[in-house]
């Protein structure tokens, strides 16, 4: 038997080449794409033309402010929804707090392409159903809320992406020590002054790293700049990008691959100073070992008001925008004058009698497990390496794991269209490309999910199993593997909902017979056909929630075996 050293370098070294693989090609790609004069795979010759075009665009200071704004906007909205709700569900005792506290993660499963459509049909300035609520109570002179405007994209994508800000701030919420609250409130501060000048301050450090992550975030979301910012000629670098490359009468290639390197540096520029914030932020942790429970605020009557604006939250985020998005795929043609009239089944029906849209659904299914199914195989082993084994290479390949969190969907797409459509392989127009796109997109996330987990682990239960005679191959079978599995289950559960509704790293890779669902939703919405639209997402919606609900139900049975099994 080969020491574990040695051992763990055999499998090291050609981790760190399969990740380096995912991670570095595509973008190198990329890079190597913007000094290029022809189209991808076509002759041509080394070039700076590409960069001197897009600089010489008077548009590009436009791109920059308007993408900072936005970014910076929507973070901030979301920040400031997710801080309140966070704080009411975990220290407070409001009414359903505890049931409340998942309706984030329920949110997570809402295609962004639902919600964009949802609140355009609501705040549209002549057909909004908001806006003609208010025209007939206040007149028809009466202002109207334009949701094809920057401030509205900016409240779109901050109500989008508030619970990704709840989900990474909630548990500063509920694991903070109460010694400090209980220290300002014995000299005599009221819960008000407590909760600004304590608890607030010692959750900041959490709340700045997901205002930064969710600002890096909102630079890269493409469908709301797609749907809302285009109409409304305010272009971001996502939208701008996609236009000239899928628009433009020939393609701008070269000029759009420039102007995603340029985004590609920006968002490198604030991802560092994300990762070197949070490391900073580590070393001030309030939070020991010892196991602490929070106060709990008792708010009285006042529980009810803000039980209350939890409702509110709710509905704005998710019953409002399904039910507007279920009742449109029922309608005829949208009248906001007559909402419960002119029923129909015939959206559904021309949707189930698409002809690409059962393999669409087989397709995303089968990418996005597969996908999902690779993800776990090997980030585990990549985090095991790089926090337990100290082989060479081990702790670099994590941090290669983690690089794809600053690339942008749209920009690995156009990365991977350049490096693979060059090499004679044979893989661009297949379903391994849309499987690598979505591994490595998606990458950084399930490392983050494996690395908290691992570090859980304690040393001293595998040092154990060895010394009762168990190998390094035993002692991750028996020990490691099954403290993981149920990191494992919630890992591909995620990895296979965000790989199933990915959009922007799938628009520009399908081909003849890789269609995907989410590029089918977005060629009903470019082609007019709103209604049907409506419709594919609740369908979308159903399978999402089938599958996730199948998989779940097998792992608990799963698990109720293992149990019944281990029982003397």
């Amino acid at each position: 038997m080969l020491p574990q050293r040695y051992s763990s370098s055999l499998v090291s070294l050609p981790l760190v080449a399969v990740v380096g693989l995912l991670v570095l090609f595509p973008i190198s790609s990329l890079i190597a794409g913007s000094f290029w004069s022809g189209y991808p795979g076509y002759p041509g010759e080394w070039t700076l033309k590409n960069y001197l075009d897009a600089f010489a665009d008077p548009l590009l200071p436009t791109l920059f402010i308007n993408s900072l704004v936005y970014a910076g906007g929507a973070s901030l909205l979301a920040t400031l929804l997710a801080v309140f709700y966070a704080f009411i569900t975990a220290r407070t005792d409001t009414p359903g707090r505890g049931l409340l506290s998942y309706l984030p993660y329920i949110d997570l499963m809402t295609p962004a392409l639902l919600t964009n459509i949802a609140w355009i049909y609501l705040l549209h300035p002549r057909v909004g159903l908001i806006n003609n609520f208010i025209g007939q109570v206040f007149g028809p002179d009466a202002p109207v809320l334009n949701i094809y405007s920057l401030p509205g994209m900016i409240f779109i994508t901050g109500l989008n992406t508030s619970s990704l800000v709840y989900i990474g701030i909630q548990a500063a919420f509920k694991s903070m020590n109460p010694e400090y609250e209980d220290v300002s409130r014995v000299c005599g501060a009221g819960i008000r002054r407590t909760t600004f000048s304590v608890t607030l301050k010692l959750t900041m450090p959490a709340i700045l790293s997901m205002t930064l992550l969710n600002f890096i975030i909102v630079l890269e979301v493409f469908e709301t700049p797609s749907m809302i910012g285009l109409p409304a000629n305010i272009p971001v670098f996502m939208s701008t990008i996609y236009n000239a490359v899928s628009w433009s009468i020939p393609p701008k290639t070269g000029q759009a691959t420039a102007l995603a390197v340029i985004l590609l540096m920006i968002v490198l520029t604030f991802t560092t100073v994300y990762r070197r914030y949070t490391a900073r932020v580590e070393r001030y942790a309030v939070i020991t070992g010892r196991g602490y429970q929070p106060n709990v605020i008792k708010l009285g009557k006042w529980r009810y008001a803000t039980f209350l604006l939890l409702m509110v939250y709710a509905a704005v985020l998710i019953v409002l925008p399904i039910s507007l998005v279920l009742l449109l795929s029922f309608k005829i043609f949208w009248d906001p004058n007559n909402l419960f009239g002119d029923f129909t089944l015939k959206n559904y029906v021309e949707v189930l009698n698409h002809p690409h849209l059962f393999t669409a659904i087989i397709n995303s299914t089968l990418f996005s497990a597969a996908a999902a199914s690779i993800l776990v195989f090997l980030i585990p082993i990549v985090v095991y390496l790089s926090r337990r084994v100290k082989a060479r290479g081990a702790s670099v390949v994590e941090n290669v794991a983690m690089m794809p969190q600053a690339y942008p969907g749209l920009v690995l797409a156009l990365g991977l269209l350049w490096g693979y459509i060059t090499l004679p392989i044979g893989i661009y127009g297949t379903a391994a490309i849309l499987v690598i796109a979505y591994v490595t997109r998606f990458m950084p996330h399930v490392t983050r999910l494996f690395s908290g987990v691992v570090v859980q682990i304690h040393q001293e239960l595998e040092e154990s199993s060895r010394v009762c005679g168990s190998g390094f191959m035993s002692s991750i079978r028996r020990i490691v593997l099954p403290l993981l599995r149920p990191a494992m289950v919630g890992a591909w559960v995620y990895a296979f909902i965000v790989s199933f509704r990915e959009l922007s790293a799938s628009v520009l890779l399908v081909a003849p017979g890789t269609e995907v669902i989410s590029v089918l939703l977005w060629g009903l919405w470019i082609n007019g056909e709103d209604r049907q639209f409506a419709a594919a997402i609740m369908i979308l919606v159903g399978i999402l929630a089938l599958i996730i609900s199948t998989v779940l139900l097998i792992a608990r049975l799963i698990r109720a075996r293992v149990l019944l099994a281990r029982r003397p």
